[in-house]
């Protein structure tokens, strides 16, 4: 009867240590997929609110078309707020790439004023389907077509779609040139 009660307690401590394994790695496994999750979960990116632009009135069209030209004109009479030739800012980069010829002269910081305006004195344009988008801030983007005449000859013209951006300021702040095809 000993040795039935022994062989008894052997098949019960097997039973309880067979069970013990299984219970653990069901623990571990299920500790892992929580780790798992929670790694997902904070590696999930939630896009911010995107805010819907602030509506623009006809009457601030107008406005930001006048400052556009203003800036336009203010380039071709190498006067320039923002710099003439600052390569920093990507409006003046989109701007002096709407005024310049293929093979024509190369204008630089060290130009001669008057040479500048001589050179840039037959550019003229006309910009069309003017539009603007006002942000939260009071900064703004303009869209425009641009049709660009040097001695009443089109020039550049597949790059007819510009972008300009400025601050609430009105200070330009960068830019985009759009090539068509």
């Amino acid at each position: 009867m000993n040795q039935k009660k022994y062989k008894l307690y052997y098949i019960l401590i097997g039973i309880f240590v067979i069970i013990s394994v299984i219970l653990l790695a069901i623990f571990l496994n299920l500790n892992k997929q929580h780790t798992d999750l929670k790694d997902k979960y904070t590696n999930i990116n939630v896009p911010n609110k995107k805010s819907v632009p602030v509506e623009v009135t006809p009457k601030e069209v107008n406005e930001y078309k006048n400052h556009v030209n203003d800036k336009l004109d203010s380039y071709l009479q190498n006067n320039l707020k923002e710099g003439q030739y600052n390569e920093e800012n990507d409006g003046v980069a989109v701007i002096r790439g709407l005024f310049s010829l293929t093979g024509g002269k190369v204008i630089t910081n060290k130009t001669p004023h008057k040479d500048v305006i001589k050179y840039y004195e037959p550019f003229d344009y006309r910009l069309s389907n003017f539009s603007a988008e006002k942000k939260d801030d009071g900064s703004y983007t303009i869209f425009s077509n641009i049709e660009v005449k040097y001695d009443g000859k089109k020039v550049n013209e597949h790059y007819d779609l510009f972008e300009l951006s400025f601050d609430k300021n009105g200070n330009m702040t960068g830019g985009h040139l759009y090539g068509s095809e």
